[in-house]
């Protein structure tokens, strides 16, 4: 396990926690509705620009362990519909909530080990 291949693990780790707290916040409704609006924006934004990433990394990740292909192929479908939810609208933040955390728990689970190995 190089220290690089810990440093990514850890790295995706921490990207979640922060869209964890801004969901949080966005959840709270503590803005005033133009700011709500700012930060729901980009809240989204962020989501997608991650998972965009991710996506174009995951394509390095199965080159190099191809193991990771049903893994890496569950996350992508994953993405897609948290991306199909973003661009309908979010009407239920809690239920966005909910899928967020499941997929976020998932990738920590399965995908930060694998990382670990590289």
């Amino acid at each position: 396990m190089t220290d690089r291949a810990l440093g990514l693990g850890d790295q995706l780790v921490q990207i979640h926690d922060v869209l964890r707290r801004d969901l949080a916040a966005l959840r709270a409704g503590d803005l005033p509705a133009a700011d709500l609006r700012v930060h729901c924006l980009a809240f989204c934004g962020a989501i997608t620009a991650h998972h965009t990433r991710e996506d174009g990394a995951f394509s390095d990740f199965e080159r190099q362990m191809p193991e990771l292909g049903p893994l890496l192929a569950r996350l992508r479908m994953g993405h897609a519909m948290i991306a199909r939810r973003l661009e309908a609208g979010i009407d239920d933040l809690d239920e966005l909530a909910a899928e967020l955390e499941a997929h976020f728990a998932y990738e920590e689970e399965h995908l930060v080990p694998a990382l670990n190995k590289l």
